[in-house]
């Protein structure tokens, strides 16, 4: 990691400081307040973070290796035996990372004090079901047939790690 990707980690933090918030700034991040924040994530967590905010894409392979047994569990799960478990996650890592920023919100979550329906409150817009099918190497009818509940409950994963990494950033800027 190099310090200027350590910033990207600190406008997630500036509102999570004692007092009110804003202790944490590009200014006051080091590798040590990030090696902290990092240490405090599982592995697969600690890989999801760094290829999504700080771009170390060889986390990327490794990343997706660990994830196979959890699609194989999710596949069994679904009874569906024909379905490739590398496809599956390759394609929700994609829109995990993806910085497409939703138009409506620019990014906020929020429209006037509410959560923006466009992106569910995520500030980036997902994929669409056919960029999905074609990830997935799957027909947009089969996939909305037979694929959509295991895809949303593949997402699940990459969820669990953001709630891991908004954990450990508010448990380290109470250190602030």
């Amino acid at each position: 990691m190099n310090r200027q990707n350590l910033t990207i980690l600190a406008p997630q933090a500036l509102d999570m400081g004692k007092d009110g918030g804003g202790s944490i700034t590009s200014d006051t991040t080091t590798m040590e307040n990030v090696a902290g924040v990092l240490a405090k994530l599982s592995d697969q967590a600690s890989m999801y973070v760094r290829l999504k905010e700080l771009q170390e894409y060889h986390y990327r392979l490794p990343l997706i290796a660990s994830l196979i047994p959890d699609a194989i569990g999710l596949i069994k799960r679904f009874k569906k035996r024909n379905l490739n478990p590398q496809p599956l996650i390759e394609t929700a890592l994609n829109e995990a990372i993806s910085t497409n920023i939703c138009s409506v919100c620019n990014g906020v979550k929020f429209i006037r004090d509410k959560q923006c329906l466009a992106c569910n409150a995520l500030g980036v817009k997902g994929f669409t079901d056919v960029d999905r099918c074609k990830g997935m190497q799957v027909p947009t009818s089969q996939f909305k047939r037979d694929y959509a509940a295991i895809y949303e409950a593949t997402q699940l994963i990459f969820q669990r790690y953001e709630a891991e990494l908004s954990a450990a950033l508010y448990k380290s800027s109470e250190n602030y």
